[in-house]
């Protein structure tokens, strides 16, 4: 993932399933489920 501090921009990859969470200037992404099954709730 590309992330540009200067422009507060980032890039990421479409074609992989993932979930962010972008706080305080900062992305960080959020685990998937270890056995691959289940679901994630964001609140």
């Amino acid at each position: 993932m590309n992330v540009n501090i200067e422009k507060m921009t980032a890039e990421i990859d479409l074609m992989k399933n993932a979930t962010y969470i972008i706080k305080d200037g900062k992305i960080q992404e959020v685990p998937q489920p270890a056995a691959g099954y289940g679901k994630q709730v964001i609140s």
